[in-house]
């Protein structure tokens, strides 16, 4: 049982780490995008769309993004449901219930 506590404690490790590395990446990609933004002449309307600009629009929350926002949202999930259908249908026929 301890061995297997070790284990787990050892993969959360990794994951925490993993987490961090991933989240540094999308901070330096945001500020990658804002700063073409602003080199092409994009400028927000307002603090709070520069600040979701800044964040990356996934990390706002829904009732702060504008409709440009809300429709790339709603694109995204769309697109998401769409890659993740064939590998759900594909899991349930090697595991059906």
């Amino acid at each position: 049982m301890n061995k297997k506590h070790n284990e787990l404690v050892s993969k959360l490790e990794v994951e925490r780490e993993r987490g961090k590395a991933l989240q540094k990446r999308m901070k330096a990609k945001a500020k990658e995008i804002s700063s073409s933004a602003e080199a092409a002449g994009s400028t927000g309307s307002s603090s709070s769309s520069s600040k979701s600009q800044l964040q990356g629009w996934w990390e706002s929350p829904f009732e702060e993004l504008d409709l440009k926002g809300l429709k790339q949202l709603h694109a995204s999930f769309q697109h998401l449901r769409n890659d993740l259908r064939p590998a759900l249908t594909c899991l349930n026929n090697l595991n059906p219930h």
